[in-house]
């Protein structure tokens, strides 16, 4: 991750979720998800998304590049705030977390719904069972969330390219705890997986992960601004990591056990609705 901090130079609306994030645009004329540091999932899901961010890219699957954020003093404002409860709380300090938006969101439409006779338009429709893998090796605690634009590298097909987002609840999310649980880490459009060979796929997959090297995972710390790490954290990420690489021989039973609770649907829904997600 490119550890030079992008300055924030407008601050857009609010997006869903539980970090509370927003759109912001950068001095370098891209537009970002924010998430910021004291968000009410914790600084520590920014660490999270930076290590995930790394990883995926190594093992070829499509993400939003990942930049610090540096939030001008002219641009903290009384309608920046999480709202908690009751309270209204402040972000923390003045670096946080950029996801790049792969398309400019006030030109081109960004979506996080297609129906799933559009599931063969995808051009990157394997990196589900890949992303499958991933969060089941990272103990994601979420359902696996993906946003979809138009891929303009094919330009006599109307097709679209998944990008893979919002990873700050893996790893048990600011517990930094291993824990497996079926439900968790998959597409909430189960149908997307009959679409693939599922099998083969993670299979090919397994292998993959299995050439992350203990200096791949420690090299994600990397460039983590010291502000986001609380007295005591970069040592317990060290020993989650190591836990981490433990976990990838054990992949294949770990995903074989979580399958038989997925219960696949067969291909063919009727549904037809678009939704735009920024």
């Amino acid at each position: 991750m490119n550890s030079a901090p992008v300055a924030i130079t407008r601050i857009g609306r609010r997006m869903r979720g539980g970090s509370q994030a927003r759109l912001v645009l950068g001095d370098d004329d891209h537009w970002y998800v924010a998430k910021f540091a004291g968000n009410p999932q914790d600084t520590r899901t920014l660490v999270n998304e930076c290590f995930a961010g790394q990883i995926l890219k190594q093992i070829g699957i499509s993400t939003p590049n990942l930049r610090v954020l540096l939030l001008p003093q002219e641009l903290v404002c009384e309608d920046l705030y999480f709202q908690v409860g009751a309270k209204r709380l402040a972000p923390q300090g003045r670096l946080h977390l950029g996801s790049q938006c792969p398309v400019n969101p006030e030109t081109t439409m960004i979506l996080d719904f297609l129906p799933s006779k559009m599931f063969p338009k995808i051009v990157n429709l394997t990196e589900f069972a890949s992303m499958l893998v991933f969060d089941k090796w990272v103990a994601q605690t979420d359902s696996r969330q993906a946003i979809f634009v138009r891929d303009r590298s094919v330009v006599r097909d109307f097709r679209f390219r998944a990008y893979f987002i919002d990873h700050g609840m893996i790893l048990g999310g600011a517990e930094w705890e291993l824990r497996d649980a079926p439900v968790d880490g998959i597409y909430f459009r189960r149908e997307v997986y009959s679409y693939i060979d599922l099998q083969a796929l993670i299979e090919e997959s397994v292998c993959r992960l299995e050439t992350i090297s203990e200096a791949s995972l420690l090299c994600t710390l990397d460039g983590i601004p010291s502000a986001w790490l609380a007295t005591g954290d970069r040592e317990s990420f060290v020993k989650l990591l190591g836990k981490l690489q433990q976990r990838q021989t054990k992949m294949r039973s770990i995903i074989a056990r979580h399958l038989n609770a997925m219960d696949l649907p067969t291909p063919g829904s009727d549904d037809h609705t678009f939704h735009a997600r920024v």
